[in-house]
């Protein structure tokens, strides 16, 4: 009784032992003090050392368990590539199937800041087009490709579809050009350049003999001779009485006229003389007034409708389309200033200050267009392929990224700290949980291990005493 009595005291010694002492692991969790003067061991060894425990794990897991190449080998794996194209694949087809516009994704992710980032937006946009823009290269490249776009151009159909098209517009437009006021008051002459003017003084002076056989041709005519017998006839009675005129034949008056006029019109210094009447006629002509002209008839804006009609008819006819489009034509395919023109007109553009402004609206208006484009819509546009194929291209891009920067972002995190941080924060009474929870059949154990090993000295001590007598 004495040997059983001795074993049970000490194994429930060395039970209480083990487990006050595995207790005193976690508490008390606040140190404790009796008339002021500290208990020792309080607070337990956890809580005490939590600091300088959270340092050690956070160290050995960042250091030997996660660390930038363990890390780097997991993102490099093939199942991790798998993962990353499903998750994409599954997003994008999202996406797409989404009844929301890219603003409503915009102010999602920006909040109320979208507003002033869409505009730094614009403006970033803008000053890099400006800038660029400005760039000699890149004005290089805007100059061949519209030299190369207009010789590419078929004028012609693009008269015609203009003059179809405009036919008002272009009345409207000739109207403003011809009949504005400040036209009224010019003569013909400042309208006809001098030099063409003189060009056809030259004509009448070279084809005199044309003109003068083109006077004998109509005298000739059978409408014409009629008008002069009866002018010839009517000047005879008016001088010497109807009497006397009703004895002379009409028809040899009229042969003896028009023999007289056919004979002073053979002569080259008559001739010379009508070439010099007409020019004179038409320097005349050339010193009225716009406005003179149209007064002539009395209605001015049935001649001005008539003028834009007939205008616009004779640009309309085929030919006169033709000639004008080979002219163009010609025109830009032999000006080997049309480079320099081209930049001139370029460096206006960039220089003028509403450029920038213009630009910038330009821009906000297609950014707008795109941001209130419906992400359903979109897909009307992109065939599965193409879906696939950007899947692909997201996927390749991001498994690169990750695989070929883990080192960098990994040594950003800085795991140690991380895992120290957290343990810090983690409440003592919760982290003792997570432990027992874990190490709770262990812990028992060295509990019960206590007691057997109290029990084995409790019984080496009657043991002993037995021995000894």
């Amino acid at each position: 009784m004495r040997i059983f009595l001795s074993v049970l005291i000490g194994a429930v010694i060395g039970y209480i032992t083990n487990f006050i002492a595995i207790k005193m692991l976690f508490r008390p969790h606040e140190e404790k003090k009796l008339f002021g003067i500290k208990i020792p061991f309080t607070p337990g060894l956890i809580p005490k050392e939590r600091q300088r425990i959270a340092n050690s794990i956070g160290n050995t897991i960042g250091d030997h368990l996660l660390t930038p190449e363990v890390i780097t080998e997991a993102l490099s794996s093939q199942g991790f590539k798998i993962k990353i194209r499903k998750w994409i694949e599954d997003k994008l087809k999202d996406f797409f199937k989404s009844d929301k516009s890219l603003l409503d994704y915009f102010k999602s992710l920006f909040g109320e800041r979208y507003i002033t980032i869409k505009e730094k937006l614009n403006g970033i946009i803008a000053n890099a087009l400006i800038e660029q823009l400005k760039n000699e290269e890149s004005k290089r490249l805007i100059i061949n490709y519209i030299v190369l776009e207009i010789k590419k151009m078929d004028i012609k159909e693009i008269l015609e579809s203009v003059i179809v098209n405009n036919k008002e517009n272009i009345k409207i437009l000739i109207n403003e050009m011809i009949f504005k006021e400040d036209l009224k008051n010019i003569t013909l002459k400042n309208i006809i350049s001098e030099d063409f003017a003189d060009k056809i003084k030259d004509f009448i002076i070279t084809n005199r003999d044309n003109i003068a056989g083109f006077i004998k041709t109509k005298l000739k005519t059978p409408k014409v001779r009629a008008k002069i017998s009866e002018l010839l006839y009517d000047i005879l009675q008016q001088n010497i009485g109807k009497f006397v005129a009703m004895l002379i034949s009409p028809e040899f008056i009229t042969q003896r006229a028009l023999s007289s006029i056919d004979e002073y019109l053979s002569k080259l210094e008559n001739k010379t003389a009508i070439a010099l009447m007409i020019n004179n006629i038409i320097d005349n002509l050339l010193d009225l007034k716009v406005n003179d002209i149209i007064k002539l008839n009395e209605n001015e804006e049935e001649l001005k409708d008539k003028i834009c009609e007939k205008l616009l008819g004779l640009f309309s006819q085929n030919e006169n389309i033709e000639r004008v489009s080979l002219t163009l034509k010609d025109m830009i395919a032999n000006n080997p200033n049309l480079p320099d023109i081209l930049l001139s007109w370029i460096n206006k553009f960039i220089e003028d200050p509403k450029y920038v402004n213009g630009c910038q609206l330009l821009i906000a208006s297609v950014i707008d267009k795109i941001l209130n484009t419906k992400l359903n819509s979109i897909s009307h546009f992109i065939d599965e392929e193409t879906i696939n194929e950007l899947i692909d291209l997201l996927s390749e891009s991001t498994y690169y990224v990750l695989k070929e920067n883990a080192h960098y972002f990994i040594e950003g995190i800085d795991i140690p700290r991380i895992v120290e941080n957290r343990i810090n924060q983690l409440d003592v009474e919760y982290a003792e949980k997570i432990i027992l929870d874990v190490a709770n059949r262990e812990l028992s154990a060295i509990t019960w291990l206590g007691a057997l090993l109290g029990g084995i000295l409790g019984l080496m001590n009657p043991l002993i005493q037995i021995l000894l007598k």
